[in-house]
């Protein structure tokens, strides 16, 4: 079993203000991934940080699960600290790749 999931990175805060007193965001998605590999060809976590164990945690006891059984990589083309969501993107596909494992979404 393999399951892979994408996730993009984002320009946040392309345009950001009020039209008619409601307030708008302008994002835009950007062609770079982070991808997390669930499978269970391998064991243990690799790749992942604090925030995508995190998430982990927070998937697997939102499912009801107590642990995970299965390997989870987490790769990313996704440069950190520069606005471009790279932790949000992380923390998307590790949460939708171990869902999918146990037949979530």
């Amino acid at each position: 079993m393999e399951i892979i999931a994408k996730a993009p990175a984002s320009c946040g805060e392309l345009i950001e203000g009020a039209l008619a007193g409601t307030p708008f965001l302008v994002t835009a998605p950007i062609s770079m991934y982070a991808t997390a590999t669930v499978s269970d060809a391998f064991t243990g976590m690799h790749g992942l940080g604090t925030k995508a164990q995190e998430a982990l945690r927070r998937t697997l006891a939102h499912i009801g699960e107590e642990a995970f059984r299965f390997g989870i990589r987490l790769e990313t083309e996704i440069p950190q600290g520069k606005g471009m969501a790279s932790s949000s993107a992380d923390i998307a596909a590790v949460s939708y790749a171990a869902a999918r494992a146990y037949g979530r979404e």
